[in-house]
């Protein structure tokens, strides 16, 4: 049986959206039988122990970025059993990869971005960045190919990475969703203005939106 490690970044809950987006589609191209392990932690951690209760083992919670001195990071003996490692925004999963001489795929829509001027000082993190995502087998760019890509300025491949590169396409999930009833906040709103309000700083714009505010928040409805 194919085994397959997947490393999830937890900074936000885009890592975590796309993984699972892709963990749904990868049976339509695996043919072979294939377990998965999931690797992350804090929220993305808890969100996959939801997700998958029945298979808790296959869940591990671990250091992220993950380390790759050989101490903290992942068993280097557990480790040697992937077959396939996929990344979602951890770089030391795809080193550990690299040297461990395991196939591995980095997700991402980022390589590089173009700054401005007064943020310069940070183009030495970046080509770094860029270097660890290089040791990838296979990029896959979750956006749409040139000249339909959404992410453009923050994708500038060097030569040395554009034969691994793929663009896969947006990670969105087509499914419908049939809804049978109303949330209890889309009855309060029914029939009635909605906004988007926020305070911006100019007095006469917060004296307006803290009014309008205080006039839809003490209703009863509101209170209960």
């Amino acid at each position: 049986m194919l085994k397959i490690g997947e490393f999830i970044y937890p900074w936000g809950s885009g890592h975590y959206s796309r993984m699972m987006r892709l963990n749904e589609v990868l049976g339509d191209y695996i043919k072979e039988e294939f377990e998965v392990h999931f690797s992350s932690k804090d929220h993305v951690y808890e969100k996959l122990l939801k997700k998958f209760p029945d298979e808790k083992e296959k869940i591990h919670e671990i250091l992220m970025p993950t380390p790759i001195d050989g101490k903290f990071g992942p068993s280097v003996t557990m480790s040697l059993m992937n077959l396939l490692v996929i990344n979602d925004g951890d770089m030391g999963s795809n080193i550990l990869a690299k040297n461990r001489n395991i196939p591995s795929l980095f997700i991402t829509n980022q390589f590089r971005p173009k700054l401005y001027s007064s943020r310069s000082y940070l183009y030495p993190s970046l080509i770094f960045v860029a270097k660890q995502i290089q040791k990838a087998s296979k990029i896959l760019v979750a956006d749409s190919p040139p000249p339909y890509t959404m992410c453009e300025y923050n994708l500038n491949f060097i030569k040395e990475a554009e034969d691994k590169v793929t663009y896969v396409g947006h990670f969105t999930n087509s499914k419908k969703i049939n809804k049978t009833e109303s949330s209890d906040l889309e009855k309060l709103i029914e029939d009635n203005e909605f906004g988007y309000w926020m305070r911006t700083g100019n007095k006469s714009t917060n004296d307006g939106t803290g009014q309008r505010y205080e006039e839809v928040f003490c209703k009863d409805e509101m209170k209960t």
